[in-house]
């Protein structure tokens, strides 16, 4: 009897304590209504950007069919090596894709561009096994396929997103190399961070060793 009485009086301790931790209250945030980046530096990213929507407009006149492009000139565009922007601004850029580009599919992207230039002077329309225009079934749009209906556009442009925005993104600015600098000190009389420096440093060394062919 008494082992009863002892058993029901445990299981009601484990009920109450229970019942205590249940019914903690949350520990409240007090979350930002608005952010301020003035001390943020993203000038080289946005130029990428920009050059990318340039080469995307480009690329995108070969919809048009016997509009022929060049992938020199698509080259010239990844690279920043030459090319005179539509944006005026971006001809005076050091900044350029291919540099950021993950280094083992900067040849592919390349190679991409030298096969949209072979079929962007097709006048055939595309069809199965055919390289050509294709039209929405609206006729609203059109796309321009190679044989196997790969449209290299996309496959630039997305893989450009990916290889070189993103692959920045998780495998560089996230690397140790840029975490561990300290992010919260202004630099004196900057309105930037060290790693905010560390990382403009980073870019302006690979440039230039790009530049110089190293």
């Amino acid at each position: 009897m008494k082992k009863k009485h002892f058993t029901s009086f445990v299981i009601g301790l484990i009920f109450i304590f229970l019942l205590s931790v249940s019914c903690k209250k949350d520990k409240a945030y007090d979350i930002p209504t608005t952010y301020n980046f003035t001390n943020a530096s993203y000038s080289g990213q946005v130029e990428r950007l920009d050059m990318l929507g340039e080469l995307e407009t480009y690329m995108k006149t070969a919809n048009t069919s016997g509009t022929v492009i060049e992938g020199a000139t698509m080259k010239a565009m990844f690279s920043n090596d030459g090319h005179a922007w539509t944006a005026t601004d971006l001809n005076s850029s050091t900044k350029q894709l291919k540099n950021k580009t993950f280094e083992l599919v900067q040849t592919q992207f390349e190679s991409y561009m030298d096969s949209l230039a072979a079929i962007s002077s097709s006048t055939t329309a595309g069809s199965n096994g055919v390289a050509g225009v294709v039209s929405s079934s609206d006729g609203a749009k059109n796309y321009l396929f190679n044989a196997n209906g790969v449209e290299y556009t996309q496959l630039i442009v997305k893989g450009i997103m990916g290889a070189c925005f993103y692959y920045q993104a998780s495998s560089v600015y996230s690397g140790t190399d840029k975490m561990n600098v300290d992010n919260t000190t202004l630099v004196d009389g900057k309105e930037y961070t060290n790693m905010e420096l560390e990382t403009q440093k980073f870019e302006e060394e690979l440039e230039e060793a790009t530049n110089s062919g190293h």
